[in-house]
């Protein structure tokens, strides 16, 4: 082998090497997608860090690729076991639910590349909670979320007492006539009877 073959062999190695280190540095490795939930409470106006008997939340699931390729096939679920103690599923896009775990899975779909997707559900909060409840709701979706439920008003206990208070804040007629009115009946009673007297001595 000459001097000027083996010259040829060494520069075609390394243009080998320099286009696999290339490709090596280029190809980055996968990264998760990034789950995150917030809820917001549609019938106060306001997030939902306090809610109430009756009120319409929005739970948003958001799924971002953080990755130079897109997801393909991706599968979103979400557990809502616990909010489901307190709250009645109103709407949730299309997902199946699973009573099994307590969880609503969409069909796999595909995230762009640097790109996110959101899938919302609607809950309204029960009016009347579970014996058991411990007027939490929480969900998890890579971040939780926790909500305070307002204890709901019974409407036997408003009626009485709306009752106590009316009874409390009456006060009772007074009766009888005016005391110059009464005055004045007596005095003419006792002319009156004098004067008879007077009549039958004579």
């Amino acid at each position: 082998m000459t001097n000027r073959t083996i010259g040829a062999v060494a520069v075609l190695l390394i243009i080998l090497g320099l286009i696999w280190w290339w490709q090596e540095k280029r190809t980055e490795p996968e990264q998760q997608a990034i789950n995150s939930v917030s809820v917001f409470n549609q019938t106060k106006n306001a997030e939902a860090n306090q809610v109430s008997p009756n009120d319409t939340l929005i739970l948003s699931f958001n799924v971002e690729n953080p990755n130079k390729q897109a997801l393909e096939g991706f599968v979103v679920e979400a557990n809502i076991s616990d909010v489901q103690k307190s709250a009645s599923l109103v709407d949730a896009e299309g997902a199946n639910y699973n009573p099994t775990t307590g969880s609503l899975i969409w069909t796999p779909f595909d995230i762009p590349a640097k790109g996110a997707i959101t899938k919302k559900v609607t809950v309204e909060v029960k009016h009347d909670l579970p014996d058991d409840s411990d007027l939490t709701m929480r969900v998890k979706f890579g971040n939780e979320i926790t909500m305070a439920v307002a204890e709901p008003q019974v409407a036997g206990e408003t009626q009485q007492n709306d009752a106590t208070a009316q009874r409390s804040a009456y006060v009772s007629p007074k009766s009888g006539l005016p005391m110059s009115l009464s005055s004045l009946l007596a005095l003419s009673m006792t002319l009156g009877v004098s004067l008879y007297k007077f009549r039958r001595k004579i």
